[in-house]
């Protein structure tokens, strides 16, 4: 058996990409879903009064409410993704010492210190011992605390979001 019929060219099992693109390759595979499962169960389809005569238009129009529905709520849960609340990132607590500020998330520890030397009157920011990330090698210098700790905080949330897994809907 093939999926396309020789007489018209159409295709029973469109191309994925169209069933992504056009909402009514998904309507049309919903809706036959849809019918498969009202003439498996004979005793679940009842006409409906304002029914067309013809029993097969009847089911076929069930089965495209049905179809039309399933899109419905397939679109409010797509915008109830979309505008969800994404996930915060709990506050760094910092304990203050005479020269530096530190934090300890886990097994990371920020620390937030003078400079001296030639960034005397500056702040450096070290995770572990070290600069937080590859592209500041010599570690982060800010002119405030509050910068220093802002960057702290700001590559935390970053580092714990990306461990966090996006849903799909």
């Amino acid at each position: 058996m093939t999926k396309e019929n020789k007489q018209d060219g159409f295709s029973f099992f469109p191309p994925r990409s169209s069933l992504i693109e056009d909402n009514r390759g998904i309507r049309d595979r919903l809706a036959a879903t849809a019918l498969q499962g009202m003439l498996a169960h004979a005793t679940r389809y009842k006409p409906h009064a304002s029914d067309p005569d013809n029993w097969h238009e009847a089911i076929a129009k069930e089965a495209y409410e049905i179809a039309y529905a399933m899109l419905a709520e397939r679109s409010k849960a797509a915008d109830a993704w979309n505008n969800r609340t994404p996930p915060k990132v709990k506050p760094l607590e910092w304990a203050r010492y005479p020269d530096w500020e530190v934090t300890t998330v886990s097994c990371l520890k920020y620390r937030v210190h003078r400079g001296y030397g030639v960034v005397a009157g500056s702040f450096a920011v070290s995770l572990n011992g070290s600069a937080p990330s590859p592209e500041h090698e010599t570690g982060w210098i800010f002119d405030s605390l509050e910068e220093a700790k802002a960057a702290a905080q700001a590559h935390h949330d970053k580092l714990v979001l990306s461990m966090l897994e996006d849903e799909q809907c």
